[in-house]
């Protein structure tokens, strides 16, 4: 079988979450670039989509959870100045851009929610030179209504 769209550590983290009953690894900190278990928050976007594709709630939900995670533990790494190589522009950007390629509102809502209550003011100037316009907009938007979201805001029913 063969998917098109469908990077292999992508595809990798689908088997292992799979066969191991429901957990996608986290992030490792060191893993050589492209690795299954150096998961970005972009790659973790494409999971969402293939489970999207394959109609998958639990995984959608999962993902939801790992982006979360992987979001505050990158931009409090920052804060810190423990991080480890990337900037927070080279992790969110892509991200960012991924979330509004799909055309999927949610995705979309999720990555302006992640840069309006995610990150400080100074690291969301930092980036907002390389956003596009349209990102930015919704970006004063988010903040003007003040509603921060939670992973759950983002669930899909199990049934």
């Amino acid at each position: 079988m063969y998917l098109e769209d469908v990077e292999p550590s992508v595809f990798g983290l689908f088997l292992i979450w799979l066969y191991s009953g429901g957990t996608i690894p986290q992030r490792q900190i060191g893993e050589k670039k492209g690795d299954i278990l150096n998961q970005t928050p972009t790659q973790l976007t494409k999971l969402w989509v293939l489970a999207s594709q394959f109609m998958m709630p639990k995984l959608q939900n999962a993902v939801i959870d790992e982006i979360f995670c992987a979001i505050e533990v990158m931009f409090r790494d920052i804060e810190s100045l423990q991080f480890t190589g990337e900037t927070h522009t080279q992790l969110m950007w892509p991200f960012t851009e991924y979330a509004y390629e799909t055309h999927t509102p949610m995705l979309r809502n999720l990555a302006v929610d992640r840069l309006a209550f995610g990150c400080s003011e100074s690291v969301f100037m930092d980036m907002v030179e390389f956003l596009p316009t349209e990102v930015v907009v919704d970006v004063a938007k988010a903040l003007r209504a003040g509603i921060r979201m939670c992973a759950e805001d983002f669930y899909f029913a199990e049934d």
